[in-house]
């Protein structure tokens, strides 16, 4: 009772499980739980986590549109907090749906610059 950092980690932690399980909206339940929680305690690394847990059961669920607000949301968090790898992680999910979506390499790549 008051580890909110703990109770986000936990309910993100309980997202990834039922993503992997393949339970995709009880996965976005614990996610959009876990978001408001690592905001409020200003885990900025952490909520550009789930930001981009969000954005690839979005993807799997087939709405590209509602991934890419998530995943451009966590782009400059990893960013901002130095996560290399995090960065890199969203960086390719962004590129899947845009794959996915038909869009040319050209504007994606015009789309990465901007957010450096």
């Amino acid at each position: 009772m008051g580890d909110r950092a703990g109770e986000a980690t936990t309910l993100n932690n309980l997202g990834v499980v039922y993503d992997a399980l393949g339970e995709k909206q009880q996965a976005l339940a614990y996610y959009q739980q876990a978001l408001p929680l690592r905001r409020q305690v200003g885990d900025r690394a952490g909520e550009a986590m789930t930001l981009n847990n969000l954005g690839g059961v979005y993807s799997a669920l087939g709405e590209k549109q509602q991934a890419l607000a998530y995943l451009e949301q966590a782009l400059p968090l990893s960013r901002q907090v130095g996560d290399r790898a995090g960065e890199a992680m969203t960086l390719n999910n962004i590129g899947l749906v845009y794959d996915a979506l038909g869009r040319s390499s050209r504007r994606w790549r015009t789309s990465s610059r901007r957010c450096s």
